[in-house]
């Protein structure tokens, strides 16, 4: 049951994500500009960089924490279940409370750290009740929409103001 509210939760994250503007800030640190000027969120996937092309969204419902951002190529999403402040949480397969990192391609693909072989952590270090920044990794493995093998997710970073 988890794992549908989740897999929602995410799907909604990225599908709000998509109808972002393109005249959300992008002013730095807090205000949408993110990591490396982008609009927030951004990382290497399969040794590729990898950048949101809108401010992501976040949502925060009954404990569980959900972002997404995406782009053309991929979209990358986390729900993280039990997040309450700064520090480290798992997305690793069968992790307890059941959080995960999700890619999707722009083709279909469909990757998951809640899958086995799947692995992945998130580190909040702000937390706030409108604002976090941190960095994320993760080893997704295929699951859906003719993906194959596994994508590796390095070099995440946020810093989203919602």
């Amino acid at each position: 049951m988890i794992r549908r509210v989740l897999s929602a939760l995410a799907l909604s994250a990225l599908v709000t994500t998509a109808g972002c503007s393109s005249s959300d800030s992008t002013t730095g640190p807090g205000g949408g500009g993110g990591p490396q000027g982008n609009f927030g969120m951004s990382a290497t996937i399969n040794g590729q960089a990898w950048a949101a092309a809108a401010k992501p969204s976040v949502a925060v419902s009954n404990g569980i924490f959900a972002m997404a951002g995406l782009n053309l190529t991929y979209g990358i999403s986390m729900a993280v279940v039990q997040a309450t402040g700064p520090g480290t949480y798992s997305l690793t397969y069968l992790n307890t409370p059941g959080s995960s990192g999700i890619v999707a391609s722009g083709t279909g693909g469909g990757w998951d750290t809640y899958a086995p072989g799947g692995s992945g952590s998130v580190t909040f270090t702000t937390f706030t009740s409108n604002h976090v920044v941190g960095t994320f990794s993760m080893v997704a493995a295929a699951v859906s929409g003719g993906a194959t093998g596994t994508l590796t997710v390095t070099n995440g970073a946020f810093d989203v103001t919602y």
